[in-house]
């Protein structure tokens, strides 16, 4: 990455700026490059951002206001494909795609599968809504949502820092060593009824591979996804049961 990409990492959730690095150089290993071209953003600036398409010129390009976004407490990022060293934001789909699936397999959220707002450059940690991001900013600042966050992930660390005093959303202490990639929340075995981020990851996953399209990805295992997961495990000559256990899922993450 450039040194661009690397000082807004620098900025965000040490957990999301692992994943992403993996992201990138998993990525880099197809032929595609990409940078990352926002990151931490402060309440203020996300107000600005709002404006835009509204009372200043130009399209519209958030629905959300300060404290309403990811962004606000370093939790998301946004990449763009690199062509000649310059964005490519008219980059095809099957680019698009594959991060958002590269990103699925480190247990991040990809903007490109919601379905009011449709955000391709976007990659989110998982676990805390809006709501609770802003409370928890409200009691302890960044470092108390960045502990959350990672303890969802991990499930270790305190739910919140020793520290509650409030703070703005400005620049956080940069991490020493970032730690390295955690596999996403415990591999249970889902079926038809079934509901969450796990979904979702093996969603985007039969999406990425033509088994599914972007628009069946919404964290619900319904008939349409099991219809899937069978035809998926016939390819593979594996049980088509319609279950996504331990076999199937190795298969889908290759």
């Amino acid at each position: 990455m450039n040194t661009s990409s690397e000082n807004r990492l620098k900025k965000v959730n040490p957990e999301l700026a692992s994943r992403i690095r993996a992201v990138v150089a998993a990525l880099a290993q197809g032929g595609i490059q990409i940078e990352v071209v926002q990151g931490l953003r402060t309440f203020e600036e996300q107000d600005n951002l709002y404006k835009q398409g509204r009372t200043k010129p130009g399209p519209v390009v958030t629905h959300a206001r300060g404290g309403q976004s990811n962004h606000n407490y370093g939790l998301a990022v946004d990449v763009v494909p690199f062509t000649d060293g310059k964005p490519n934001w008219n980059a095809p789909n099957s680019v698009w795609v594959a991060i958002g699936a590269e990103g699925a397999k480190l247990g991040l959220e990809w903007g490109g599968n919601w379905k009011k707002f449709i955000d391709k450059p976007h990659l989110q940690l998982p676990g805390l809504t809006i709501k609770q991001c802003l409370a928890l900013y409200k009691k302890g600042g960044l470092d108390a949502v960045w502990v959350e966050a990672t303890r969802l992930l991990t499930g270790a660390g305190p739910t919140v820092p020793p520290s509650t005093t409030p703070t703005t959303p400005t620049t956080p202490a940069t991490p020493t060593t970032p730690p390295p990639p955690q596999p996403p929340p415990a591999e249970r075995t889902l079926a038809k009824g079934d509901r969450g981020e796990d979904v979702r990851l093996v969603q985007t996953r039969l999406a990425a591979l033509k088994f599914l399209t972007s628009k069946d990805v919404d964290g619900v295992f319904g008939s349409g996804t099991e219809a899937a997961v069978k035809k998926f495990q016939a390819s593979k000559k594996l049980k088509a049961d319609g279950k996504v256990g331990p076999k199937t899922r190795v298969a889908l993450m290759k």
